[in-house]
């Protein structure tokens, strides 16, 4: 429905529904089957590709502004997108087989790169409590944070499966 309705994603008034999907697709992403995590992680594309990015990154960089919005990505940001990030990294591991999901993990996690690459950094003139605010912000969800993420993955791989080359 998602790939062929995508003004559904979109549309303010199936804000719920939509918030809804994404949270379940989110949590199939632990479902011990394969085509269930595949079919998850697509929803999960669709929804991410229907998402306004510049409101996204403004909320990121303004997280006390985020209390006054509806949606997924939208009422907190930070944790939705630190939480699906995590999910996205556990889905990558050794010997890896499934490429269709290997694909769409990636495209996933590509797509927020590219929203956390546009967070501010840390300015040094501002003031303290500001200051602390886009530390927590930056040291928890920033692009170094996801590579970091990413390098524990490939060195799980190199310990573990020194063979493998799915990650």
């Amino acid at each position: 429905m998602s790939a062929h309705c995508t003004s559904f994603l979109t549309d303010e008034k199936y804000n719920d529904y939509v918030c809804s999907f994404a949270e379940y697709g989110q949590s199939f992403l632990a479902h011990p089957h394969v085509w269930v995590r595949l079919a998850a992680t697509q929803l999960v594309g669709f929804i991410l590709a229907a998402l306004d990015v510049d409101r996204v990154v403004k909320l990121l960089n303004n997280p006390e502004n985020d209390d006054s919005q509806t949606g997924y990505m939208y009422s907190k940001p930070v944790d939705t997108l630190r939480s699906l990030t995590l999910d996205l990294v556990a889905q990558i591991h050794p010997d890896m087989t499934f490429e269709q999901l290997a694909d769409q993990v990636v495209k996933n996690l590509i797509f927020i790169a590219k929203m956390l690459k546009s967070i501010n950094k840390l300015d040094v003139g501002n003031n303290e409590q500001n200051d602390e605010s886009n530390r927590k912000i930056n040291n928890n969800l920033s692009l170094p944070w996801l590579v970091r993420k990413l390098r524990r993955a490939v060195n799980v791989e190199i310990t573990q499966a020194p063979k493998s080359t799915s990650v």
